[in-house]
């Protein structure tokens, strides 16, 4: 199965993105396969390298990014 990488055009800062990958990936293979868990992970890890330094993404941006709404 192909997951697709963040679009590199958004790309900021990486500080951080290994940390929120890994916490995503375990927070929804409690719920989940892997493959979803890895998308998950792809997902947020993609918003908080679109910001500069250090940062976390929210509840509200996981779903803006997941539903298209920009």
């Amino acid at each position: 199965t192909k997951i697709d990488i963040f679009d590199k055009k958004k790309l900021k800062d990486v500080s951080g993105a290994g940390d929120t990958a890994l916490a995503a990936f375990v927070l929804a293979s409690l719920d989940t396969d892997f493959i979803l868990s890895s998308e998950f992970a792809n997902v947020c890890s993609g918003i908080v390298v679109s910001k500069s330094g250090t940062a976390s993404t929210s509840l509200i941006e996981i779903q803006r990014e997941l539903t298209d709404e920009k």
